[in-house]
């Protein structure tokens, strides 16, 4: 939308150190508890407010599971 920089949203993009260029800042790697508090409350795994453009889900712990497995399946699938 517009000008936003999607992130990698794979698992192994998430759990990774995140090194921004000087204009922009790091991230501390996301742990699975650490996603779901993302999702469900815009916060990043640094603590700081993620941006209004990502949207907040209030997912049962089931549902969250799934996303979970989800991710960790994106990106390592043959095309």
């Amino acid at each position: 939308e517009g000008d936003v920089v999607v992130s990698d949203i794979t698992y192994d993009g998430l759990t990774k150190l995140s090194i921004a260029p000087a204009s922009s800042k790091s991230r501390l790697p996301y742990t699975d508890v650490l996603l779901e508090r993302a999702i469900k409350e815009g916060v990043d795994s640094s603590g700081a407010r993620l941006s209004p453009v990502m949207p907040r889900w209030n997912l049962s712990r089931s549902d969250f599971q799934d996303l979970l497995a989800y991710l960790k399946r994106l990106g390592k699938e043959p095309r």
